[in-house]
């Protein structure tokens, strides 16, 4: 019989791919983070906000809005992949959810920040493979 060496490691937050609904247009390299997926009992699932870098040539303002035209409280599906070490995934967590709010960022001349877009998403359901 053989041996079978499994490589156990704790899941690190900064190896995770997001897939956007495929309206949106966007790649998951333009996100920044992603609040972490809450349950409580008595309410349900918390909100998500999904933090993107507002980066030039990507048009992700434009793309935003014009996926709102499809409907706001039309159900989208999110996808959360944790990537293990060696770049495979780890685990799926698929996310069915209506769109609450879209912050496009501020405009300040005295601010050298990076303009950042903050959706927020409410679950609805959630499977994780």
């Amino acid at each position: 019989m053989k041996n079978i060496i499994k490589l156990i490691e704790p899941v690190y937050q900064n190896r995770f791919l997001l897939n956007f609904p495929e309206e949106f247009g966007l790649d998951s390299y333009t996100v920044s983070k992603i609040s972490p997926l809450k349950y409580k009992a008595d309410r349900g699932w918390k909100n998500i906000v999904i933090t993107l870098f507002d980066v030039t040539g990507v048009q992700a303002t434009k793309k935003l809005v014009e996926s709102i035209g499809i409907g706001v409280n039309h159900l989208r599906t999110y996808m959360i992949e944790k990537i293990d070490p060696t770049g495979a995934s780890a685990e799926r967590i698929f996310i069915d959810s209506n769109l609450v709010e879209i912050d496009f960022g501020k405009f300040d001349y005295a601010s050298e920040e990076w303009n950042s877009i903050n959706l927020i998403i409410h679950p609805v359901r959630v499977i994780i493979q």
